[in-house]
């Protein structure tokens, strides 16, 4: 019998096995369309830009510090912008958006992800941060998706392919 082999850090696999879903919800949006802009009658090629991170982690102890039931609430940020298009590359998810862009348009989102834990223990404050920005963004991102594609119809902003949740790789924790 060969050896099980671990492909998630200890931390990941403890909130993992600490943590069930119980609710996704909108917390709080924004949106804007710049006044020289008017997406329905638009000649410029524009660029999108997105953006989601972690804000906050909390605890809750519902009915008190001695109770058996708590909490776990993440709060994620997300964004997508629609600049003119310049010389860096269009759509590049990792490509940081230069403070000068011509942002015409953007929507903001954050999203509360809660979750029941379901151990005796809570989980590490490591492995709560690395459970939101991954598996809290995991479970979030269908949400942002369809919100930021309703977004952009009734704004009018171009129709686009919101790409993949991809996990941080280890340089970018």
């Amino acid at each position: 019998m060969t050896a099980k082999k671990k492909i998630l850090p200890g931390s990941l696999e403890e909130a993992i096995n600490s943590l069930a879903i119980q609710d996704v919800y909108l917390s709080a949006t924004e949106t804007f369309i710049a006044e020289d802009f008017d997406p329905k009658f638009n000649e410029q090629q524009l660029a999108i830009q997105y953006r989601h991170g972690p804000r906050e982690c909390k605890t809750l102890f519902l009915g008190g510090e001695d109770s058996e039931l708590q909490v776990v609430k993440f709060l994620l940020e997300t964004a997508i912008r629609f600049t003119v298009e310049t010389e860096s590359p269009a759509n590049d998810v990792d490509a940081p958006l230069p403070a000068d862009a011509d942002v015409k348009a953007e929507i903001r989102a954050s999203f509360v992800v809660e979750y029941v834990v379901t151990t005796k223990a809570e989980p590490s404050k490591e492995a709560l941060k690395l459970f939101g920005a991954t598996n809290a963004f995991y479970h979030a991102w269908p949400y942002w998706r369809e919100y930021a594609q309703n977004m952009c119809m009734r704004m009018r902003l171009p129709d686009f392919i919101m790409p993949m949740f991809r996990l941080p790789q280890k340089d970018e924790e």
